[in-house]
This record gives structure tokens, C-alpha cells and sequence, in this order.
């Protein structure tokens, strides 16, 4: 969710176990309450091994990318820490609902 344009509680969560390397990665969630025309995050777990990359470069008028206070995650947090704020914009995703 979202919190004075900060990641704030932590609404679902899933994992892609097998991500394709510069392709669009399907990410099924449990179903949640979302309202029309309000402001979520997405957070991002990098894996155990390897290094994670996603595109967030956006336009100056974007929130940007944060990382985590903590830095030991093993899991998302139920409630986020900031801790670095970067300028370059959000993660390159969407969100559809299914019937």
C-alpha cells in the first residue's frame, strides 16, 4: 500500500521462481482489495543467487524507487523501513484483474 508516497504495509505477495531474462514476467497474486485511482507499490525480492535487474528509468515526474532499511531481508517486510530513495522512477510493471 501506500503511505505520504512511501511503500507502507505489505497487501500479497508471490514468487516467480523461473524469470526470462528480457521478457515480461507473469506474477500471479492472491486476490486483494485494490480501489480504483489509488497508489500502490510494488516491491521487489531479489533471489538468493545471481543478480536481479528490472528497468525503472521513467520520467522526472514519477515516484521513485526505494529500497529497504533493512537490508538482510529474507521475506518482504509486513510493514517497510525506506532506505535509499532513487530518482530514476518506478518499476516497469502493471497490474490486471481477472474475473
Amino acid at each position: 500500500s501506500n503511505n505520504n508516497n512511501h511503500p507502507y504495509k505489505l497487501l500479497g505477495s508471490a514468487t516467480l521462481t523461473n524469470p526470462t531474462k528480457g521478457k515480461w514476467n507473469h506474477v500471479v497474486l492472491p486476490a486483494i482489495s485494490v480501489t480504483a485511482g489509488t497508489q500502490y507499490w510494488i516491491a521487489i525480492l531479489s533471489a538468493k543467487t545471481g543478480t536481479l535487474r528490472f528497468r525503472d528509468a521513467a520520467a522526472v515526474t514519477s515516484q521513485p524507487s526505494e529500497t529497504s532499511k533493512q537490508t538482510t531481508l529474507t521475506t518482504l517486510p509486513s510493514t517497510w523501513s525506506t532506505g535509499t530513495a532513487y530518482k530514476e522512477g518506478p518499476l516497469s510493471a502493471y497490474g490486471a484483474g481477472y474475473p
